[in-house]
């Protein structure tokens, strides 16, 4: 397994960035060999296709679902995160079908 991390303060750009270049990778892979991969978290951290992308310092997982991605569709999810010090929330948002996410 693949992990994205370092000694540095991350932010969510970073955790954003590390996201969407795995996404996109895994997506390009599933397209390649069928085969579906999923983006789940568990433990403060993001995990596309196994590979783990860490939160933020003091940021947790609040809500995961585990969003199964096939090569030419995707379950619909939302995945929720919490700062307990802060109270900020931060979603990342799956469309149903075609693979589009957002950040909210």
């Amino acid at each position: 397994m693949f992990t994205f991390h370092g000694r540095y303060s991350r932010s969510w750009s970073t955790v954003e960035n590390e996201f969407d270049r795995c996404f996109t990778s895994a997506r390009f892979q599933s397209s390649l060999t069928g085969r579906q991969f999923d983006v789940y978290t568990k433990n403060e951290a993001i995990y596309v296709n196994r590979i783990k992308i860490p939160l933020p310092s003091e940021w947790k997982n609040d809500w995961s679902p585990r969003i199964e991605v096939h090569a030419h569709a995707i379950t619909g999810g939302t995945l929720s995160f919490f700062n307990p010090k802060t109270k900020d929330r931060k979603r990342l948002v799956f469309q149903v079908g075609g693979g589009t996410y957002t950040w909210r």
